[in-house]
């Protein structure tokens, strides 16, 4: 493979009256990313194309694309011959590839994503078993990327009622802390858990790979 051939999304919703797609050639090199194709584009063809990124090693969450069709964290995804590269779908758009995150944020926040305690530890430090943080330990690598809220059926649907999986995640980690004091039951039904259909598009969404729904 010598070059890529990327169709990338382009829609700027100040001046666009719709979407539309552009195609560029962008040469390969071996162990090319996409958010390396979208680099090339941006320094050497279009200086007007926005993307997001910022860690470039799967930490911060915020280079979440679709690639051909498929939610992908642009700096991880492997360049392909030929791709469709679209933002995030059922999120707003910015511009380009960049989706408005700000809504789902304050969702997590409103669930009080942290630890809450009744009484200060009996020694410090406290002493810590890793065998008491099994169960929330496969949630813990969540990067807040949004791929699993941006496919989610129920999320798309743009109901109040239901937070979104990114929600639930957070608030799992802090039901499962065995540090927590706090009764979450009464966050999870406001955050809808109960809608949850179990169709595993969250799950299959993960870059992570987190077992959301097993967890």
């Amino acid at each position: 493979m010598e070059k890529v051939t990327a169709r990338v999304f382009r829609y700027d919703p100040s001046t666009d009256d719709a979407h539309r797609y552009e195609s560029y050639e962008v040469p390969y090199e071996k162990g090319m990313r996409v958010l390396g194709v979208l680099m090339y584009i941006q320094e050497n063809v279009d200086t007007s194309l926005a993307f997001r990124y910022s860690c470039r090693r799967k930490r911060c969450g915020s280079c979440g694309v679709l690639v051909n069709g498929k939610p992908r964290l642009a700096c991880m995804e492997e360049a392909k011959a030929e791709m469709v590269i679209e933002p995030l779908p059922n999120l707003p758009i910015v511009r380009d590839l960049v989706v408005e995150t700000n809504e789902y944020e304050e969702r997590i926040e409103s669930i009080r994503p942290y630890l809450v305690r009744k009484k200060q530890p009996e020694r410090e430090p406290e002493k810590l078993l890793p065998g008491n943080f099994t169960a929330v330990r496969p949630l813990n690598p969540c990067i807040e990327c949004f791929s699993c809220t941006s496919v989610c059926p129920v999320n798309g649907l743009k109901w109040e009622g239901f937070s979104g999986p990114a929600t639930l995640i957070q608030l799992a980690r802090r039901m499962l802390d065995p540090r927590d004091d706090m009764d979450r039951i009464p966050d999870a039904r406001k955050a809808g858990l109960e809608h949850c259909v179990s169709c595993y598009a969250c799950v299959n969404a993960c870059p992570l790979e987190i077992g959301i729904l097993e967890e």
